[in-house]
């Protein structure tokens, strides 16, 4: 259940998204401090106490990597877990977040039972910490009175072994060597089920080597599990994550590990904690998939299968403004299929798809190692985006797709100018300045083009500007 007296920070400078953490969370019954300024959430910090910072990475004036460096110390030294939410889903700021130390990193969009239930696990998690170093400063006073030790230390061990039994992660505590002294009930139910308990995984067993010395389609990870506990227990590393696959023939499953370290007497002990994240594996791999098919629906022409006119739009300003700040020169080819109404009437619409496909293919392969773009621009006229490119050159990838046209050898036999289809292109060429624009180059393509249709077609006209 949740934890109603619970403070949470709540960092996102995207007033939207800050308001529906806000209101999630206090229907929650936790007390929020939404802030959209770093330099806000700095003063409350400072002035307040609190449980968790819940902070996005992408904000104007300082990213939530560079401005957890500012309160680390201070987090760290309160046990205060820090969740990082953001849209940035590349393996390495994940990996970034949590060498730096974070508790978890959530990508948006998210679902709100598993984001309420990743805080209540930290929270959680928090929560022990504070009970347990409440007991060992209740246990060192009691061991310098030198009154009730072995209770108190048989109250300790009670309480420690009660807690790893309630978390749900397969828990194993190492020494210094790295053979298991304690392992909590999730680790013996999963061992027990795997028949591993005996030997690899009891108490007893080194289970550093049981990482370095495992086989099989897994060798990798274990291995890779291996040095992350050396880290740890060497102090090299605070922490260590892994994210690794556990398939059988039946399902797929994900594992996470999770290695941190304590100290008690000056020995250093590793803790090792797997938790079973299929779950949320499948879903992400869900959304990736939904997303990518989304991205392509949204860019691609279903029909020739390249960019559409929404995708040349937007390359073109990205591409001129690139071009404006390197003083590079920048072309535009438009290309219009001669006479295609006529092929249209005559052979059919089914035709004239199949026909329009194999032209935006073969356009596509030639300019398939450059820097170009080509999209459909209108039912039977292509554009093609050509940045770093001078008129010489475009005349010549001009001249390129002609031939590549025409070795295509689909028959017209309503075409004025060429018994096979045939291609009009015209081309316009500048140096961009501020003054003129993408749009004003693409018209004079555009007038080029016109020229060249009205010329007879099957031809190219040029502009420089």
């Amino acid at each position: 259940m949740p934890f109603p007296k619970a403070k949470i920070i709540i960092l996102d400078d995207e007033p939207l998204m800050l308001q529906m953490l806000t209101k999630l969370l206090s229907a929650q019954g936790y007390q929020t401090y939404p802030t959209l300024d770093s330099q806000q959430a700095l003063l409350i910090i400072k002035n307040e106490s609190f449980d968790l910072i819940l902070m996005d990475i992408l904000m104007p004036k300082i990213n939530g990597f560079e401005f957890y460096e500012q309160i680390k110390e201070q987090l760290e030294a309160e046990n205060i877990p820090i969740i990082f939410i953001s849209a940035l889903q590349g393996a390495a700021n994940k990996v970034q977040a949590f060498k730096m130390g974070a508790a978890d990193y959530i990508t948006k969009p998210f679902r709100s039972e598993e984001l309420l239930a990743r805080i209540q696990t930290h929270l959680q998690s928090r929560q022990i910490q504070q009970q347990l170093q409440a007991q060992n400063q209740l246990l060192e006073n009691e061991i310098k009175k030198r009154k009730k030790a072995k209770k108190a230390r048989k109250r300790a061990e009670r309480f420690m072994a009660g807690a790893l039994d309630a978390l749900a992660a397969h828990i194993a505590i190492l020494d210094n060597n790295g053979t298991i002294i304690a392992v909590n009930a999730a680790w013996r139910n999963f061992a027990d089920k795997k028949g591993l308990m005996s030997v690899n995984y009891a108490i007893g067993a080194n289970y550093l080597e049981v990482c370095e010395l495992a086989s099989g389609d897994y060798i990798t990870d274990a291995f890779a599990v291996a040095q992350g506990i050396r880290s740890v227990i060497l102090k090299t590393k605070k922490a260590f994550y892994l994210e690794y696959p556990c398939h059988n023939p039946e399902t797929q499953r994900w594992f996470a590990v999770r290695v941190t370290y304590f100290e008690d007497d000056k020995a250093i002990f590793a803790v090792v904690a797997h938790e079973n994240i299929t779950k949320r594996r499948l879903a992400e791999e869900a959304l990736k998939q939904t997303n990518e098919l989304l991205f392509q629906l949204a860019t691609m022409d279903g029909l020739t299968q390249i960019a559409n006119r929404r995708q040349f739009d937007t390359d073109l300003n990205r591409e001129w403004q690139q071009a404006l700040g390197e003083q590079r020169h920048f072309s535009l080819i438009l290309a219009d299929i001669d006479y295609f109404k006529n092929y249209n009437d005559y052979y059919g619409h089914q035709m004239g798809d199949d026909c329009l496909q194999q032209v935006a293919q073969s356009i596509q392969l030639t300019l398939i190692n450059s820097r170009g773009l080509v999209a459909r621009y209108g039912g039977e006229e292509f554009a093609i985006i050509l940045p770093q490119t001078t008129l010489a050159q475009a005349k010549h990838q001009a001249e390129i797709i002609q031939q590549n046209i025409a070795a295509l050898n689909i028959p017209h036999a309503k075409s004025e100018v060429s018994s096979i289809i045939t291609l009009s292109l015209g081309i316009a060429t500048t140096l961009p300045h501020l003054e003129y624009s993408a749009e004003q180059l693409l018209n004079q393509a555009d007038q080029a083009l016109y020229e060249a249709k009205a010329a007879g077609r099957n031809q190219i006209v040029m502009r420089e500007i």
